[in-house]
């Protein structure tokens, strides 16, 4: 493990996060979780996520509107 996998983020704003694409990326989650990526990769493998986590290959990406709802906060809704 490297010692970017291992750190800790700035913190994440409300604004921040309201202006994310529809998927983000671990060091997003990180940042909004206010915890280390080896955090986020190792509860993704354990299956103790709080929600969902979709794996495209080797990749990993959470639902924007699923951390906004997990953080308390109003998920953004588009037009059908």
């Amino acid at each position: 493990m490297t010692a970017a996998s291992t750190r800790r983020l700035p913190a994440i704003t409300d604004d921040e996060l309201r202006a994310l694409p529809p998927l983000v990326e671990v060091d997003t989650v990180a940042r909004a979780l206010r915890c280390s990526t080896s955090t986020v990769y190792a509860m993704a493998r354990e299956g103790t996520f709080p929600f969902e986590v979709l794996t495209f290959g080797k990749s990993r990406r959470w639902r924007r509107n699923d951390l906004l709802e997990y953080l308390g906060l109003d998920p953004i809704r588009t037009a059908a």
